[in-house]
């Protein structure tokens, strides 16, 4: 699943002008067209399909998990100084849009998120029914905590950062 399009369009000062920048690159058009059967959604679509989705995985879970995500950036983290990973560690994180997570390791990226799911968690399994299959797929809905544990270097100047994710947060 891409929930970059309804992450993006939640961040947005002006979500139709970013739609319709979205829309001239060729790379994230082709991802617009594919995940709406080769058109070009529009806004209130996106926000219908964000509703959907966020309804979708407000599904309790009935034990713990583990959870990872693959990052290019942590840019986006509240409190981040902008060097140093570190600094986020004791901050609160809230997700602005569904956000996809895998129940796999993480591909190879300068940023790996590893987030513990308690039980009462909220979310939903999308697992072999996701674009991609292989990544054990879970959606959680918008507006889900986490509280940043740990930022630890890794391999080839990359960082694993630890959380915990906070049921109703």
């Amino acid at each position: 699943m891409h929930s970059w399009p309804y992450t993006s369009l939640s961040r947005a000062e002006n979500p139709q002008r970013l739609l319709e920048r979205l829309a001239g690159d060729s790379k994230l058009r082709g991802d617009l067209l594919e995940l709406y059967d080769g058109r070009l959604p529009t806004l209130s679509e996106l926000r219908h399909d964000t509703a959907l989705l966020n309804e979708a995985a407000s599904r309790p879970l009935t034990a713990g998990v583990e959870l990872h995500r693959s990052l290019s950036r942590v840019s986006f983290m509240k409190h981040y100084d902008g060097s140093d990973p570190r600094s986020l560690v004791g901050t609160l994180q809230t997700t602005s849009a569904p956000m996809s997570a895998s129940l796999g390791d993480p591909p190879l990226n300068p940023f790996r998120l590893h987030l513990l799911a308690p039980p009462e968690q909220r979310g939903l399994w999308i697992g072999r029914s996701s674009s991609h299959p292989n990544q054990r797929e879970f959606l959680l809905p918008a507006g889900t905590g986490y509280h940043m544990k740990a930022a630890i270097p890794g391999p080839m100047y990359s960082w694993d950062l630890y959380g915990r994710l906070i049921p109703g947060v």
